[in-house]
């Protein structure tokens, strides 16, 4: 289990694959894992693929303040020193897309694409809410007869992923692997640590804090940009004013998905994805 210690703490990644570098970050409430249970062997087969835990989250250290975009790209900032990858493709999921952004401003000479997949950003759009309880309570059942074990202390993020699987085809998804381990991976371990997280730090406030990442920060962006987001997201938000401040961005809009289309259409966000670094690489 590679582990970088640095200033802010210890710092959980993973490799995989040669070529292009990628670099993926994972949104709140989630870890390395995401990526990896539907999306490595893709993306590995053509680029060398960098993911790592977020500070706070999986086996990276949780310290006690230090969760805005601008401390965590400081994180990003010091692993790509460690491992010497000087100008990756950034591939920034939920509030990852905000420090993906924020690094792109930080270093603008170290970031050759960015990728923001469903990517929320304080400064557009206020915290996303918890799911109404009689909307989660319809598809509570469901879920649970996939094998998947729902808590009460599911991570306001992971409600998303929930919500997302229950669209599904239900005998699509007892045929998908990646079905009951993202629900352990979202309820279990993770959500304690997600609840530890929001009571014993200043990772809450944090979170809602733009640090910089203001409008007029994003429309500076120069590097080529991809927006991609799935058509029920409650991100969408987002979207349409990244679409404004960043002109000259791709814009994909995946269909009959949310904001976990990485997961539920994984085939769709590695051929657009790829297609797109391909294009600058």
């Amino acid at each position: 289990m590679p582990i970088l210690d640095t200033d802010g703490g210890r710092i959980h990644y993973a490799l995989f694959g040669a070529g292009p570098d990628i670099v993926l970050i994972h949104g709140l409430g989630a870890n390395l894992a995401f990526w990896q249970l539907r999306l490595i062997a893709g993306l590995s087969a053509r680029f060398r693929v960098t993911t790592y835990d977020l500070s706070g989250h999986g086996y990276s250290e949780m310290r006690r303040t230090g969760y805005t975009p601008a401390a965590l790209a400081d994180d990003l900032r010091a692993l790509l020193n460690h491992l010497r990858i000087r100008r990756p493709n950034i591939v920034g999921h939920s509030f990852g897309g905000s420090v993906a952004l924020y690094f792109s401003c930080l270093a603008p000479d170290r970031v050759k694409t960015i990728t923001l997949a469903d990517a929320w950003v304080a400064s557009l759009q206020p915290l996303p809410r918890r799911t109404e309880g009689h909307y989660w309570d319809r598809w509570r059942s469901r879920i649970e007869k996939l094998g998947v074990d729902v808590s009460d202390q599911l991570p306001l993020v992971a409600y998303g992923l929930v919500e997302e699987l229950a669209r599904t085809n239900e005998s699509d998804l007892r045929m998908l692997p990646s079905a009951q381990s993202a629900g352990k991976w979202i309820t279990r371990r993770g959500g304690r640590r997600w609840r530890t997280l929001l009571e014993g730090t200043s990772a809450l406030t944090d979170f809602k804090d733009p640090s910089g990442l203001t409008e007029s920060a994003i429309a500076r962006v120069e590097c080529p940009v991809l927006l991609m987001y799935g058509e029920h997201s409650h991100c969408l938000p987002t979207f349409t004013r990244l679409v404004q401040l960043l002109p000259n961005s791709k814009h994909v809009i995946v269909p009959n998905a949310g904001h976990y289309h990485p997961l539920v259409a994984p085939a769709a966000f590695v051929n657009q994805l790829t297609a797109f670094i391909e294009g600058y690489n």
